[in-house]
């Protein structure tokens, strides 16, 4: 009995820490998306540059927040945008930090986030296929 009781309130313990982590990612989400579209940052490579947050996972401690983005710049190199982001992370923190106030704000990891190149990929391969059915109807 005492042991369902213990699994019971393990249970609610973690479903409540998965909420409080997903609401921190969806307000860390929100935090950086106005950087981003006020330009706040004031760096010549992203400027007038397109960078949609796609998703922000935080983990259940709150000590790291994996932010994933999709660069929509055919003139800025992936590697180069994120390599960019990291070196504003200490400005990305104060940020979320004066609008948070929580006790921990956590580090920040930027990433690519591949899915945009996937429907690029997906939709070549359609149109590729529909051109091979058309020349085979032909």
């Amino acid at each position: 009995m005492n042991k369902q009781i213990f699994n019971n309130e393990i249970i609610k313990s973690n479903k409540a820490q998965s909420n409080r982590t997903e609401k921190i990612a969806k307000e860390i989400k929100v935090i950086l998306s106005e950087v981003f579209t006020k330009s706040q940052l004031k760096d010549a490579l992203l400027f007038d540059k397109i960078v949609l947050i796609s998703e922000v996972k935080v983990n259940g401690d709150i000590s790291l927040a994996k932010v994933y983005v999709s660069n929509w710049n055919v003139n800025l190199d992936d590697k180069l945008l994120i390599t960019t982001l990291n070196k504003y992370i200490p400005f990305f923190r104060s940020k979320i930090a004066k609008a948070l106030k929580i006790k921990t704000i956590p580090d920040l990891a930027f990433f690519m986030d591949d899915q945009l190149n996937k429907i690029i990929e997906s939709e070549k391969m359609f149109k590729s296929l529909e051109d091979t059915t058309k020349n085979n109807d032909s």
